[in-house]
């Protein structure tokens, strides 16, 4: 989808000079196509070897002289060229001049095979033959195509922050099946540390489901509730850089398997810093009760 106006060397004028044609679509009409009349005409084309997609655009600023001589429009016309063979015109879109700097922009929609894509000036937006009776001298340059501020490793992103509008933003965190060392034997959680990083202080809880013979995470222990894992240990102030945190609970639960989910306990109207989890450490008995599952 690239925009063709900054290919200077992709054209050439219906005479198929190109050598008038700059590397910064800087020169006025005059330079670019006249006419063997003695008027001034405007009007390029795609060379033969020019491949144009859909999608493709022309994106230009157009400077003009006197764009209303007499009241005469002008437009700039963007058409379809059966080149060298009959000569055939099919338009495409047109744009009527209406001030002496004014943004033109077209987008290929549809491709015709073997054509060349021209642009021409002319008193007729239903016409791609070039302005005739009346002269107009042309300044086009191209619009450059837009692109993102700075290449990054991010596909998308949709926002970063604390908040959306203030308020605080609910999100949890729910782990796979922990087996232990046998997947065939209960194992037994005694205490969890966690390890990351906060820029203030965080509320967080945290639940454990052990997996007692259907794998249904309902997160209802037959052992403890729901228990508070706030971050950092101690209390600090609101950081503009994540600083490395760490605290622990204990907790009881077993099975052939546990699974934890981590939820956040903020205030709605209070949003709460960012905060990463990076490490979990369980201690555990891996042998449980002595039970196996078979």
């Amino acid at each position: 989808m690239a925009n063709l106006l900054e290919h200077p060397e992709y054209w050439m004028d219906e005479t198929g000079t190109t050598s008038t044609i700059t590397s910064t679509w800087n020169g006025s009409m005059y330079g670019i196509a006249s006419s063997t009349s003695g008027y001034n005409q405007f009007s390029i084309l795609t060379k033969q070897d020019i491949e144009v997609n859909v999608g493709d655009t022309i994106k230009c600023k157009i400077s003009a002289g006197s764009i209303s001589t007499s009241g005469v429009a002008f437009y700039l016309v963007l058409y379809w060229y059966d080149y060298g063979n009959t000569f055939t015109k099919t338009i495409v879109e047109a744009v009527e001049l209406t001030t002496t700097e004014q943004e033109v922009e077209f987008t290929v929609s549809d491709v015709i095979s073997g054509w060349r894509l021209g642009i021409s000036l002319s008193n007729y937006a239903d016409s791609a033959y070039p302005s005739s009776t009346y002269g107009q001298w042309l300044n086009m340059y191209p619009t450059a195509t837009a692109a993102p501020a700075a290449y990054t490793t991010k596909v998308y992103e949709l926002d970063k922050g604390w908040s959306f509008d203030g308020k605080y933003i609910p999100h949890f965190l729910e782990l796979n099946w922990y087996f232990g060392e046998d997947p065939f034997t209960y194992t037994g959680i005694h205490k969890l540390r966690l390890h990351g990083l906060t820029k203030g202080n965080v509320h967080l809880s945290v639940r454990m489901s052990g997996m007692q013979g259907e794998p249904a995470t309902d997160y209802i222990t037959d052992y403890m509730d729901e228990q508070y894992l706030d971050i950092p240990f101690t209390p600090i102030n609101v950081s503009s850089d994540f600083i490395p945190t760490t605290n622990y609970i204990d907790y009881a639960d077993r099975g052939i398997a546990v699974q934890l989910r981590f939820d956040g306990r903020g205030s709605e109207d209070l949003p709460e810093p960012s905060h990463v989890i990076q490490v979990l450490a369980l201690q555990s008995t891996p042998s449980g009760n002595g039970k196996r599952s078979n």
